[in-house]
């Protein structure tokens, strides 16, 4: 399951830490399962607190802090 990342530009993606090559498994506790489930979580998001990114880079899984409609850390 997932998202593969081929391109990522400058928004809350970019500033969460996401790279091209990520795979996205998860926001919050909701599994990715493809592009439409992906912007159905993100469109449900609250703006103003950041939520859990499950990615997998380099065969390793790491969680990055999402920050919808601000910016992001890498957690």
């Amino acid at each position: 399951g997932g998202v593969l990342v081929r391109q990522v530009g400058h928004g809350t993606a970019a500033a969460a830490g996401v790279m091209p090559g990520d795979v996205l498994l998860s926001v919050g506790e909701r599994p990715i399962t493809g592009v439409d489930s992906l912007k159905a979580i993100v469109a449900a998001l609250p703006a103003d607190k950041p939520v859990p990114l499950l990615i997998k880079r380099g065969g390793m899984e790491l969680f990055l802090a999402l920050r919808p409609g601000g910016t992001g850390k890498p957690a």
